[in-house]
């Protein structure tokens, strides 16, 4: 049984260790953590990336690493009562969740939810984070929310008014 069995007792069992592998980096348990990429993640399983070329991959994956404000391709967000803290994460096997150092923090009124689009493998989201009266858009991805409840929680937290919007389906 691995992490995608979602029944209750597993939910439960995956939020624990999420927690606990942030636990660990904040001294604090947080109210929830979950687990984001960055956009563009699953364009590598196109073909078309091979026949074009490396340089076409590493420019693809540099445009979507400033977009997501140079946050690495796989990070946890932990939010704590008065911040939500980003981590580089590591996928790990095994049942096992692997959270690297911190990368970013804001305050929790600093960052937003502005938009929220669900696609057929990941949801969109694109965050609003005030730093000194600047604002900064973070574009990245959530795997799949229907079966990720601990991104969704995350979500959740962060707030913002932001609705899912389904991507269009084809007919």
């Amino acid at each position: 049984m691995g992490m995608f069995d979602m029944s209750p007792e597993k939910v439960a069992e995956w939020e624990l260790k999420y927690k606990q592998a942030v636990a660990e980096q904040l001294g604090e348990e947080p109210l929830a953590a979950g687990h984001f990429q960055r956009a563009g993640q699953y364009f590598l399983t196109i073909p078309l990336v091979g026949q074009l070329g490396a340089i076409f991959y590493f420019g693809y994956q540099a445009i979507n690493k400033k977009r997501a404000a140079a946050l690495p391709m796989n990070f946890m967000l932990a939010v704590t009562p008065t911040k939500v803290h980003a981590y580089k994460f590591k996928p790990g096997g095994y049942g096992k969740v692997r959270v690297r150092h911190e990368v970013a923090v804001w305050d929790r009124g600093d960052i937003r939810v502005a938009e929220r689009r669900d696609g057929p493998m990941a949801s969109k989201i694109t965050f609003e984070a005030t730093d000194d009266g600047r604002t900064t858009r973070i574009v990245c991805n959530a795997p799949m929310l229907s079966r990720n409840p601990m991104s969704s929680k995350v979500l959740e937290l962060i707030g913002g008014g932001a609705t899912a919007a389904s991507a269009p389906t084809r007919q």
